[in-house]
């Protein structure tokens, strides 16, 4: 169940846009926890992630563009075990993005690293024919455990999205998220209600002006502010950042200090 919810919040570059009517991508924005994936921009061969929490080092992920800028692989670490153990570890998993001829991607992969022929969880995506998500399942084993139902309305610039879990031969829910969007292609909220039509969370998001996420504010179940975390960002030349801070805001006066840093290094393709 933990390598499940791992794979659910792991940052991908699915597409950001779909191929119709400026609408993002709906996948895994549907999830409680989950933000908004950011694009790269530029020709990016590599990203090499650290995440800092407090003094700690805690994750540490490698990415591998192709020259059409598609995520083609990922290697990730989890230095929890360093922290108590006190011993390096080798990478914790490895995944890979399979992308069909009109560049959508199709599938991701979750490899062990101790056997790399061992696929540990696959989320596939099926599309209609103007290139929208429409389903997106993620598979524990080679068995499903969410399937995930996307409708559109482009009027209202909302995506629907209906989650259902299989566990242990029993179906749980589905549980529905709405998505709102701008006219940039950026989401700006979500509101999830549980399968019994209750309140589970509501998430709004903004940017800076280069569309990066800058603030998440969430509202709890009856629907009141609950916490925020405001993100600032150093940028290289390409507008890609390579540092970015997270701080917290518990109340609307209160500020936390940086309790997240990320450091990027990020390399490219040159030009001929």
């Amino acid at each position: 169940m933990i390598r499940i919810l791992a794979v659910i919040i792991f940052l991908i570059s699915a597409p950001a846009l779909s191929f119709a009517q400026n609408i993002p991508s709906p996948a895994r924005v549907w999830c409680l926890y989950c933000r908004p994936r950011e694009a790269m921009t530029g020709s990016v061969r590599s990203v090499l992630a650290v995440e800092k929490r407090e003094e700690h080092p805690f994750d540490t992920t490698v990415d591998t563009y192709n020259v059409l800028g598609q995520k083609i692989e990922s290697m990730s670490h989890n230095s929890g075990r360093e922290i108590h153990s006190g011993q390096i570890v080798r990478l914790d998993s490895r995944y890979t993005y399979v992308y069909d001829a009109k560049g959508k991607l199709v599938k991701e992969a979750e490899f062990s690293l101790e056997n790399p022929n061992e696929v540990w969880d696959a989320i596939s995506y099926v599309y209609d024919n103007d290139g929208q998500l429409i389903e997106e399942t993620v598979l524990s084993g080679k068995k499903p455990f969410l399937r995930t139902v996307y409708t559109y309305e482009p009027g209202k610039r909302t995506v629907t999205a209906l989650t259902t879990t299989f566990v242990e031969n029993r179906v749980v829910g589905p549980d529905k998220a709405v998505l709102v969007y701008n006219d940039k292609g950026q989401w700006i909220r979500r509101t999830i209600f549980r399968s019994d039509d209750s309140l589970n969370g509501i998430a709004e998001f903004d940017y800076d002006e280069k569309g990066n996420l800058a603030k998440e504010t969430r509202y709890g179940t009856n629907g009141k502010y609950s916490y925020a975390n405001v993100f600032t960002h150093k940028y290289d030349s390409r507008g890609n950042w390579y540092e970015r801070h997270e701080m917290m805001f518990e109340n609307e006066a209160k500020k936390e200090a940086d309790w997240l840093v990320i450091y990027r290094v990020i390399s490219y393709y040159e030009k001929k």
